[in-house]
């Protein structure tokens, strides 16, 4: 199955082999900027420009659950690893922690000095890592709510910000067109990955299995890489970071994002597109 989000306000479910919509969620009243299985494949999380997430039962279609207390539209919305929580990001400038069967949010994570276009669980779900507009990605305890640690050193709005498969370590992806590699614990950025001519929207840890090594990489983990000059790149591991591959699709026009004309029912890195 494929599942799809679309500013017609709907996230529908597909079958591959068929190509046809078997399912679609319908109960938001702005665009549904991202959709998400949860780990058993039963439900469905929604983020939406209406302010609220939604959880949708995966055969009937039906909402079991809304997800209602931000002050803006949601850029994101994800479950945690056992699908008993979901977390949210939003333009009011915080990140939420909901507990998906009550609907009753649990913490806020509030900090950021400007709207929070991500927000992930690390792999245990005890922290949360978020990317904002001021610049920075935060982490945060799950439990207390608490910051406990800031990164600093990007010069524009950080997309997205990722943990690696062990959580120790932290990419982030930045306007300024760089992505950097972060010590979680420390703080400390380690690496940063500069190749790209426009902002990186999004950048992702590939662990190497020993089975498999592609021609001129190690076993050690690279790190994928998105942007907004309609190119990816694959760099090397932080010891060496240079440029393994670019992918050049169709070029799309692009107008550089402004936080103080947003739309309410849009997304920042996809109104222009």
């Amino acid at each position: 199955m494929v599942l799809t989000a679309s500013r017609d306000m709907t996230a529908k479910l597909w079958d591959v082999e068929l190509g046809l919509c078997v399912q679609t969620f319908r109960g938001h009243e702005g665009w549904v900027n991202s959709a998400i299985f949860s780990s058993d494949a039963s439900q469905v999380l929604t983020a939406s420009g209406d302010e609220t997430a939604k959880i949708w039962d995966i055969e009937s279609g039906q909402c079991v659950q809304t997800l209602q207390g931000h002050g803006g539209f949601l850029y994101s919305a994800i479950f945690s690893p056992d699908s008993t929580k979901a977390l949210t990001a939003s333009d009011d400038e915080t990140a939420k922690l909901w507990d998906a069967e009550s609907g009753e949010c649990v913490q806020t994570f509030q900090g950021h000095q400007g709207w929070v276009n991500s927000a992930i669980f690390s792999s245990d779900a005890s922290k949360v890592l978020s990317a904002s507009y001021d610049n920075t990605a935060k982490l945060w305890d799950t439990e207390s709510g608490a910051c406990v640690q800031t990164f600093h050193g990007h010069e524009q709005l950080v997309w997205r910000a990722v943990f690696s498969p062990d959580s120790r370590k932290v990419l982030t992806a930045s306007h300024d067109k760089t992505v950097k590699l972060w010590d979680a614990e420390a703080g400390k950025c380690l690496q940063t990955f500069q190749g790209h001519g426009r902002s990186a929207c999004s950048a992702i840890f590939l662990q190497i299995s020993p089975k498999f090594s592609p021609p001129r990489m190690t076993t050690r983990p690279s790190y994928g890489t998105q942007s907004l000059e309609h190119a990816c790149r694959l760099f090397k591991d932080m010891n060496a970071p240079c440029v393994l591959q670019s992918f050049l699709p169709i070029p799309a026009k692009f107008s550089q994002p402004q936080q103080t004309s947003k739309s309410y029912y849009g997304t920042p890195s996809l109104e222009n597109v």
